[in-house]
């Protein structure tokens, strides 16, 4: 039997169905290259139907060929689906997700931040899409095909791993820098200005730090929440929690990352017995004696920057 090849567009860079778009550049596929693996349905628990025996990033796209496992009668009868377009679409699956919500990244109707970089995890054949151009590519005839398709993750929503906004942060960080030394400069007095022109240019500058300072803020607070956020959708923090690793994460955040993505998520059982007797009214002190050496650091980081009562 010959080999049993298909061309599809994997990802591209359109708005998707949930409101945001994957930039093509910023997907890291070494690992996956590994292990090339194409599933059904995003279902890591079934065996591959097939490997990706080819994939590129060309022209704002994520390309692949897809050779199906020939000895897998299901493998083959996925293969004559698509060969017989009664499917088009596949789906890609990705984790470690850096968001971002920088002007140059945010299309017309967006509703959520960019996904500026991610690691693909896997790519699947999948029955109903959410991107709309990932499809296969051509038909018998060599010709380009214009159907619909899906970046199907359904745990996108409650999955989000990572915010960093690394640019955006650095270059906010950079404005600061660059406004607190024209600030200097306009505090010893610049040649040919006078007094008063120097106290408002002076007062201009420090007003424009204060508002890049506050637009920082609010950036790693985005970013710690979602972190936290994430942990807590996968079932490895209760939301009792969420204050104190948000602060943690405020404090530092790549401690903080360290510590909850080594935090397990209980299985079913366990939540059930944990839960009897539970009672989400009372807080208790956390026992440091029973906390690892990085729970116990972020902890303290979080204590340490908590508003006294008064």
């Amino acid at each position: 039997m010959e080999r049993l090849v298909l061309d599809f567009t994997a990802s591209d860079e359109s708005l998707n169905r949930y409101g945001y778009w994957v930039r093509t550049e910023g997907i890291q596929t070494a690992n996956y290259e590994r292990n090339p693996v194409f599933l059904l349905q995003h279902n890591e628990n079934s065996l591959s139907i097939g490997r990706v025996c080819e994939l590129k990033k060309e022209m704002g796209r994520l390309t692949i060929k897809v050779e199906f496992d020939k000895d897998d009668p299901e493998a083959v009868k996925i293969y004559n689906k698509y060969k017989n377009k009664y499917m088009n679409a596949v789906s890609i699956s990705f984790g470690n997700i850096v968001f971002t919500e920088a002007e140059d990244y945010i299309k017309q109707g967006q509703s959520r931040p960019t996904v500026f970089e991610c690691e693909l995890l896997e790519i699947s054949a999948v029955s109903v899409p959410g991107n709309r151009n990932a499809l296969k590519l051509f038909d018998e005839t060599g010709t380009e095909m214009k159907l619909s398709f899906l970046t199907n993750n359904t745990a996108m929503e409650t999955k989000k791993t990572d915010a960093t906004n690394t640019d955006a942060i650095e270059k906010l960080k950079a404005e600061i820098e660059s406004l607190k030394v024209e600030n200097e400069k306009l505090k010893a007095g610049a040649t040919g200005q006078n007094a008063d022109n120097k106290n408002t240019d002076t007062e201009s500058t420090a007003d424009n730090t204060s508002e890049m300072k506050a637009e920082l803020l609010k950036i790693k607070t985005l970013n710690a929440e979602t972190l936290v956020d994430t942990h807590i959708n996968r079932g490895a923090l209760d939301k009792g929690e969420r204050d104190f690793f948000v602060k943690a994460a405020l404090s530092d955040y790549m401690a903080t990352k360290t510590v909850l993505e080594k935090r397990k998520a209980p299985d079913a059982l366990t939540k059930f017995v944990t839960g009897l007797g539970a009672d989400s009214s009372k807080s208790e002190t956390p026992d440091l004696s029973k906390m690892s050496y990085g729970e116990r650091i972020s902890y303290q980081l979080a204590q340490k920057h908590k508003p006294e009562n008064k």
